[in-house]
């Protein structure tokens, strides 16, 4: 008798060290996880930070040139009136055919 009680407290003492050993393990990894998705977040916010300043100087430099561009053409000629047009139509045709 003496002999199974000394096996059950054995396996009952060898049980609870492997539940703390488990315990501990999973402390760790919840630990690590947790420092890694800390790392990986600050390293989302500084990502998103320079891509935002990014954006800004991309837009800012568009921007620029976009008015230089404006500055430097000239505005467009006015329209020409359809009838002023058809006129021009008809003389060319004229040309064409006196020159014949």
């Amino acid at each position: 008798m003496g002999h199974r009680r000394a096996v059950g407290q054995v396996l009952r003492s060898t049980s609870r060290s492997h539940s703390s050993t488990t315990t501990l393990r999973d402390q760790h990894s919840t630990s690590q996880s947790t420092q890694a998705t800390n790392a990986l977040k600050s390293k989302m916010e500084t990502y998103m930070h320079q891509m935002n300043e990014f954006i800004t100087l991309l837009t800012n430099n568009l921007q620029s040139v976009m008015l230089r561009i404006q500055l430097s053409t000239p505005p467009p000629p006015p329209p020409m009136s359809p009838m002023h047009e058809e006129e021009l139509d008809s003389s060319d045709d004229e040309d064409y055919l006196s020159d014949l």
